[in-house]
């Protein structure tokens, strides 16, 4: 028999566990900001943000670099091959939770700065560069494409460079079976539709046809990635309210056996950690800790 009358509201309360997590980022809280809101900012600041974690620096052969910035970029190669914060060497933009970049929404590639003081005006980020580093980052690899100009995030070069010398890495948003067409898009066609937030599948040779390597994105701008995410964690929330429900009676057995009153009505409350689930009893403080990876996994 379930128990209606329970009080429960896991959506509230993972709102309120990932504006926790905003503010820790250094990201304002804002009240009255809805579940759909809050999540979107987390979630797309996680997407955005690099993890910290050593990798391997492999270069194209075409690789090129210019004298001024070589100091640079060998303080930038150290701090990714040592696995330190990345932030410095990013946009700016960081800084605000909801602004969308769309080179990594759709090839998944960081520009990286590659100053080599304190930016003037921005002190946690370094000075900007005029070309940056283009370079697509996995969990153990920093595939370097090239030193280009700031603002060279339409060039199709950029995911030729990266079939051309590691197409293994970029296998899994190969289209197989792909056959030519009349037209190849070219540099324009692709800011005209990344501007309507269209997303584009990408012929870089003939019959060699990538999907968007990094998911793509919305109507809005918003990562595809982040807004499935977003998606799923509501349909997991709703399961486990579901549950609760469910094995209310259960619960409050339980509780009835420690000795522990509840409150009146019952209310329960989700208390997720980067490590355990728990749904807790507000009144009798009782938990039941649950399995529930995905949860865990998002606050990792």
């Amino acid at each position: 028999m379930t128990n209606p009358t329970a009080a429960i509201d896991f959506l509230a309360d993972w709102r309120a566990t990932l504006q926790q997590r905003l503010t820790g980022m250094g990201y304002p809280a804002n009240p009255s900001d809805s579940f759909q809101i809050v999540s979107t900012k987390y979630f797309n600041a996680r997407h955005r943000r690099i993890t910290q974690q050593p990798r391997d620096i492999l270069k194209a052969p075409q690789f090129s670099c210019p004298p001024e910035l070589a100091m640079a970029l060998s303080r930038l190669g150290n701090a990714i091959q040592v696995g330190t914060d990345l932030m410095p060497y990013q946009s700016t933009r960081l800084s605000s939770p909801k602004f969308d970049d769309y080179l990594l929404n759709d090839w998944d590639i960081h520009h990286l700065h590659l100053g080599t003081g304190p930016h003037p005006k921005v002190p946690n980020f370094v000075a900007r560069s005029g070309p940056v580093l283009f370079a697509r980052l996995t969990s153990n690899t920093a595939y370097f494409i090239g030193v280009l100009a700031h603002g060279s995030w339409t060039m199709i070069q950029l995911i030729e460079i990266l079939h051309q010398n590691w197409p293994s890495s970029i296998q899994e948003q190969r289209i197989a079976g792909a056959v030519a067409t009349e037209k190849k898009p070219a540099d324009i066609d692709v800011e005209m539709l990344r501007g309507a937030n269209v997303n584009t599948l990408l012929e870089i040779a003939p019959g060699v046809v990538y999907r968007p390597l990094g998911g793509g994105y919305t109507l809005d701008g918003t990562a595809m990635r982040v807004a499935m995410t977003v998606t799923r964690s509501v349909q997991t929330l709703r399961k486990l309210e579901k549950w609760t429900r469910a094995n209310t009676p259960a619960l409050l057995k339980q509780i009835a056996q420690r000795g522990l009153t509840p409150a009146t009505p019952p209310r329960f409350s989700l208390i997720v950690d980067q490590h355990e689930v728990h749904i807790r009893e507000n009144g009798s403080g009782f938990d039941h800790q649950i399995n529930e990876p995905m949860l865990t996994g998002w606050l990792a």
